[in-house]
């Protein structure tokens, strides 16, 4: 039997809990939010918090920027296996991450930790050079990641 919708047409609207990102509500421990925050409703996640999955995504960013170099353009399963899964778990904590934090600080943070945890281990791994010129830059990009998280609000 079809149940009918409101007679004058309208549609229903989804549940509140119901959004963009509610796939994946089950994924996580229940100790973090499972529901997407609206405009005018933050989860009840401390901005500690937020902050501490940011780093974590930061760090699984940089694993699986590194697990790339040893996928062989992804023609080797088990490197490709960790590659793929630490991007998904990478995504998943900056996604969590972004309900409390402003995009654009986080991303520039995630991004920020991932790229110097590549360049790191790169030299550390791979032999790559270090020069003064790169170490400088370096350093910058550890001062801009901690910049951005002593400017944040809260």
């Amino acid at each position: 039997m079809r149940v009918r919708g409101p007679s004058n047409g309208a549609r229903r609207r989804a549940p509140a809990s119901a959004g963009p990102l509610r796939w994946f509500d089950g994924l996580l421990p229940r100790a973090l939010p499972t529901r997407v925050a609206h405009c005018d409703r933050k989860p009840h996640v401390s901005h500690t918090a937020a902050w501490a999955l940011l780093i974590v995504a930061g760090l699984f960013e940089t694993a699986w920027a590194i697990g790339l170099k040893y996928t062989d353009g992804f023609t080797r399963l088990g490197p490709s296996v960790f590659t793929v899964a630490t991007l998904i778990v990478s995504m998943l904590l900056l996604a969590y991450a972004v309900r409390v934090l402003p995009i654009g600080t986080a991303y520039a943070v995630w991004v920020g930790i991932g790229a110097l945890g590549a360049a790191a281990l790169g030299i550390a791994l791979f032999q790559e050079p270090l020069t003064a010129a790169r170490a400088g830059f370096l350093l910058l990009l550890l001062v801009s990641i901690a910049g951005l998280r002593m400017t944040s609000q809260g």
